[in-house]
C-alpha cells in the first residue's frame, strides 16, 4: 500500500487490511512543512459568474507569457458539467485569445469519461511538450496523480473541503 498522504483513515484501512507485520515507512519527517506551504497562492473574488471565463483566459495568457514554451496549467472545476463546458469554451477561445493560439493543447478529464480515456488523457498531458498545455478537470485529477512541470493550478469555484484544496494545489508542488 502506497500513499502520498497518510491520513488517519488511510492508517486505519492499512491496519484492517494488511498483514499484522506490515511496516509503515514515512518518507517525510513530521516537522517538514507541507508542500502547499511553499507554493505561492493567490485568490480573486469575482462579482459575477460571467467574469469567470474572461478571468480564466487572462490567467492562462499570463502563464503562457510568463512561461514561454513551457506553460502547463491545470484548471480544476467543481462539477463534471462545468468541466465539460469550460473545456469546450477553451478549445474554441484559445485559438484566438491566448498567446500560444492554436498551439495551446486542451485536455479534459472528469468522471463521465471512461477510466481508460482518463488514463490516456492523463498520460498525454503528463508527456505534453507543446509548451502551452491546459488540463481542464474535475477532482478526479486532484489526488494520486503526478504531473511534472505544472506551472500553475487554477481553481474555479471553492473546493468541497480544505483537504481537497491542498490536494489540488499539490499538483504543482511536485
Amino acid at each position: 500500500l502506497f500513499s502520498a498522504t497518510v491520513s488517519r483513515e488511510i492508517r486505519e484501512i492499512a491496519r484492517a487490511s494488511l498483514d499484522r507485520d506490515h511496516r509503515f515507512i514515512n518518507c517525510v519527517s513530521d516537522d517538514a512543512p507541507p508542500t502547499h506551504a511553499s507554493i505561492p497562492q493567490y485568490h480573486t473574488i469575482l462579482t459575477s459568474a460571467a467574469q469567470q471565463l474572461p478571468h480564466l483566459l487572462r490567467l492562462l495568457a499570463h502563464d503562457q507569457l510568463s512561461n514561454p514554451g513551457k506553460s502547463k496549467t491545470i484548471v480544476f472545476l467543481p462539477t463534471t458539467k462545468m468541466t465539460k463546458l469550460f473545456a469546450t469554451f477553451l478549445r474554441h477561445l484559445a485559438r484566438e485569445t491566448l498567446p500560444a493560439g492554436r498551439g495551446t493543447e486542451i485536455y479534459e478529464i472528469h468522471s463521465r469519461k471512461e477510466q481508460a480515456v482518463r488514463t490516456r488523457t492523463s498520460a498525454a498531458f503528463r508527456a505534453d511538450r507543446s509548451g502551452a498545455a491546459v488540463l481542464v478537470t474535475s477532482d478526479v485529477s486532484a489526488r494520486g496523480v503526478d504531473y511534472p512541470g505544472v506551472t500553475r493550478v487554477i481553481q474555479v469555484g471553492i473546493p468541497t473541503s480544505t483537504e481537497q484544496y491542498v490536494h489540488r494545489v499539490g499538483r504543482t508542488g511536485r
